[in-house]
């Protein structure tokens, strides 16, 4: 028998059998008790059972999802999707995290191995759903690697599109915001790139990636003198810092001051 607690999270269907009922609600209790393996055998008996229940389904789903067997859990949403294409999740509801963890899972697999056109579109799926931390954290993760495979091919305006919109899901992410801005300065934004430099100098002053990419900002402004106080600052830090020595003498060279 469920606990009042568990009716709240876990709404029973109506109109089933006693048997199936009672699978069912022996599945939320389970759930809510973190037995997760349990709760697939008990759940996966009542989805046997009532097949045409997209309600069980996804329940079924969720219990794969939180013991981590995401292949399965996307299979077992999906055929609860195509029974009930309108997809009545509450973005409270259990369900839509598990589903949205899923999603972000699979999404996160295809990101690393350099499928982005098929992991973006599970990310939107997931972020309608469900926005949670692990979810954000993995799109965030996705999103600069493609911005990044864009950029190599000169595609910044559209790399700097698709950062900006994760940068509304994760606005005190500054290692995005950082990307986002370096991104800015190759296209030219220099407005852009000194607003989007300034928050992340709010948030970590002294980071090392963030004060190098407002030295070269300052340089691309032509903001010389700036520009060598940030390269000084990461140095005196850490005086190998190859990315932030690299950028330094770029700034010397594009003052044409080649022999120092």
């Amino acid at each position: 028998m469920a606990t009042r607690g568990t009716s709240q999270n876990f709404p029973r269907p109506i109109g089933f059998s006693p048997q199936t009922d009672k699978l069912f609600q022996k599945g939320q209790t389970l759930l809510r008790k973190n037995n997760f393996s349990k709760a697939i055998r008990t759940l996966r008996k009542a989805a046997k059972q009532t097949p045409e229940s997209p309600k069980v389904l996804r329940y079924y789903a969720t219990a794969l999802s939180r013991n981590n067997d995401h292949i399965e859990a996307l299979k077992q949403f999906e055929l609860a999707d195509a029974l009930d294409p309108t997809n009545r999740l509450s973005r409270n509801d259990a369900t839509a995290r598990a589903y949205a963890d899923s999603l972000s899972y699979q999404a996160s697999n295809l990101g690393r191995s350099g499928n982005y056109e098929a992991a973006m579109p599970l990310y939107e799926k997931a972020l309608a759903l469900k926005q949670s931390y692990a979810t954000l954290k993995n799109y965030a993760m996705t999103v600069q690697g493609l911005a990044q495979e864009l950029s190599n091919h000169y595609q910044y305006q559209e790399a700097l599109e698709l950062l900006l919109k994760a940068l509304e899901y994760k606005p005190n992410d500054y290692r995005l915001c950082t990307t986002c801005a370096n991104t800015a300065v190759e296209v030219g934004n220099l407005d852009l790139a000194f607003e989007l430099l300034d928050r992340c100098l709010l948030q970590a002053g002294n980071d090392a990636l963030a004060l190098t990419s407002y030295g070269n900002a300052l340089t691309a402004n032509g903001r010389y003198e700036e520009a060598y106080a940030c390269f000084v600052k990461v140095l005196s830090q850490k005086s190998n810092n190859v990315p932030t020595i690299t950028s330094y003498g770029n700034a010397l060279a594009a003052e044409g001051r080649y022999e120092e």
